[in-house]
């Protein structure tokens, strides 16, 4: 399913012509292809398991003791702008706790799933997180909403720059997470995210 939402985003990624964004608030976008893939997830994942339910960043939902929580493009900013960095993100909580996470990103064509207690894997092969021990040999991800107090978020940009770590913020949390994951940097941080955007990654 995350496979098949995510050539659906690669489709519509690529025809540019035919992009039309809006914003639901500060730097918040949200594109028609956003509904589209969330539709189709649904449709799926609802038809495979007709007594789950789904939680959905934008037609939201119910929860229940086995939900499917759902961010259909996570990194809808760098969709909008032509920026080849987004993904969809799925994840299954059981009872109120992520147990599954699978994230993909289309356009490298990189699938990280993984399930509790299980490991977790990038296309099929075991990753794991980084061994750094120093934040003055490290690289975070970091990451900011338009809803966070600014005061706050440079109160901590200064704290974490002044320990000597490296700072990126590519524009989406949940490809952060991944990356974690897969020991490609060493940390991600927000300080408020919503559970579509980090339930996966958790998981993983």
């Amino acid at each position: 399913v995350a496979r098949e939402a995510g050539a659906l985003q690669k489709r519509r990624f690529l025809d540019r012509d035919a992009m039309i964004y809006k914003f639901k608030g500060p730097q918040d976008y949200i594109t028609a292809t956003d509904g589209e893939v969330e539709k189709l997830i649904r449709t799926r994942l609802l038809g495979a398991f007709p007594t789950d339910t789904m939680l959905g960043e934008e037609d939201g939902g119910q929860v229940s003791d086995c939900t499917w929580v759902v961010d259909p493009i996570d990194g809808t900013s760098n969709f909008a702008r032509g920026i080849a960095h987004f993904c969809v993100s799925i994840a299954f909580a059981l009872k109120g706790k992520a147990a599954i996470g699978v994230i993909y990103e289309p356009m490298l064509d990189e699938l990280f799933a993984a399930a509790t207690g299980m490991g977790a894997t990038l296309n099929g092969e075991p990753i794991q997180t980084s061994k750094a021990t120093r934040l003055d040999r490290s690289l975070l991800e970091v990451g900011r909403a338009s809803r966070q107090p600014q005061a706050a978020y440079l109160e901590m940009l200064n704290t974490v720059m002044s320990t000597g770590a490296g700072i990126r913020g590519a524009g989406s949390g949940a490809l952060g997470a991944a990356n974690v994951a897969a020991g490609r940097v060493d940390a991600c941080f927000e300080m408020h995210m919503y559970s579509w955007d980090r339930l996966a990654g958790l998981v993983l």
